[in-house]
């Protein structure tokens, strides 16, 4: 039986394998299946970015609502200050990415001729 969910029970944990932590498989159930060990080593590292990269926003979100508070401005009016200030810096590295691209194929094609 597999599981693709967090919790077992313990009674079970013989005939369960979690398929998003490798890190709980035991060294016979590797061997018995080593390429979903390696989905579950893969899907485990997303979970693991995942988890930090909503860590990381999660304190970015707290850290500019404290400034954004301590500006003046109101901490209910905060979040869409918030959303609006990602909204920019979405749109400036998006045109810094489109410049690059259009410098590295103006490059590559007065290159060639």
């Amino acid at each position: 039986m597999y599981c693709t969910h967090g919790g077992t029970d313990s009674d079970e944990r013989s005939n369960v394998k979690n398929l998003r932590k490798a890190s709980d498989w035991t060294n016979e159930e590797i061997a018995e299946s080593p390429s979903e060990y390696l989905q579950a080593q893969q899907a485990e590292e997303e979970d693991q970015a995942a988890g930090a990269a909503g860590a990381r926003e999660e304190a970015d979100r707290k850290r500019y609502t404290e400034a954004y508070v301590a500006a003046g401005g109101s901490r209910s009016e905060a979040g869409e200050a918030y959303r609006a200030h990602k909204g920019q810096q979405a749109e400036q590295a998006a045109a810094t990415d489109d410049e690059q691209a259009r410098r590295v194929h103006w490059h590559e094609t007065m290159r060639r001729v």
